[in-house]
C-alpha cells in the first residue's frame, strides 16, 4: 500500500507541475514516420550558440552564416567574448563545410527522432544560460533546432517544422553539430577567451 501511495503521490506532483514523462527507450522513437526535412534542399544554414552567465568573459557569442555552393558550404564566422567585466573582442573569419561533412550533418538533424510534447528547457542551477540557434533555410520552409537546456548535450532541444513545434530528448542535435567544429574556426573564439581571462587576472 505504502508503494501504491508514493507512486499516486509522484504522479500527482508530475501532474501539478507540469511535467512530460518520456519512457525509458522511448525518446529514440520519433512521433514523424518521415524525415524531418530533405537535406538536400537546404540552401542556407545559420548557427547562433551563445551563453550568458556570471563570468568575467560573458557573454560569448558564436555565429555561423553559410551558403550552399558547388562544394560544400561557405560563410562566415563571427565571434563575440566579454563586455561585462572586462573589454570586448570580436572577430569575423571566412569559413568552409565540405560537402560530405555538411550533407552528415544535415542527415544527422533530419534523422532526429522528436515527440509531440512542449518544450521545457532542462534548467538546474543559476548563472549558466546557453541559447543555441540551428536555422535551416529550405524553398518552402524554415526548419529552426533551439535549446536553452543546460548540460553538455543542451537536451531537450525543441524543431519547428512547417509551423509544428517537437520536443528532441536525445544528443543527436548536440553531436551533429559538434562534428562540425572543426571545420568552424572555433580555436579563433578560444584565442579570444584566453585573452580576455589575462586580461581578467591582471586587475
Amino acid at each position: 500500500m505504502r508503494i501504491l501511495a508514493s507512486i499516486i503521490s509522484f504522479l500527482a506532483l508530475i501532474l501539478i507541475a507540469g511535467c512530460t514523462i518520456i519512457p525509458v527507450g522511448e525518446s529514440a522513437q520519433s512521433d514523424l514516420p518521415l524525415l524531418l526535412f530533405n537535406s538536400t534542399q537546404v540552401s542556407a544554414i545559420v548557427i547562433e550558440d551563445d551563453w550568458v552567465g556570471y563570468s568575467p568573459v560573458a557573454p560569448i557569442e558564436a555565429h555561423f552564416r553559410l551558403q550552399k555552393s558547388n562544394d560544400g558550404f561557405d560563410g562566415e564566422a563571427f565571434f563575440s567574448v566579454g563586455g561585462f567585466s572586462t573589454s570586448t573582442l570580436t572577430d569575423t573569419v571566412s569559413i568552409h563545410i565540405p560537402q560530405a561533412e555538411a550533407l552528415q550533418f544535415l542527415d544527422s538533424l533530419a534523422q532526429t527522432p522528436v515527440k509531440k510534447s512542449i518544450y521545457r528547457p532542462a534548467i538546474s542551477h543559476t548563472d549558466d544560460y546557453p541559447a543555441i540557434t540551428i536555422t535551416l533555410k529550405l524553398p518552402d520552409d524554415l526548419v529552426v533546432f533551439h535549446t536553452e537546456s543546460q548540460g553538455a548535450e543542451h537536451i531537450p532541444w525543441q524543431v519547428t517544422v512547417q509551423g509544428n513545434s517537437y520536443v528532441i530528448y536525445t544528443a543527436d542535435v548536440a553531436h551533429a553539430l559538434n562534428a562540425l567544429d572543426p571545420f568552424l574556426a572555433r580555436s579563433i573564439q578560444q584565442d579570444m577567451l584566453d585573452s580576455l581571462w589575462k586580461e581578467f587576472k591582471k586587475k
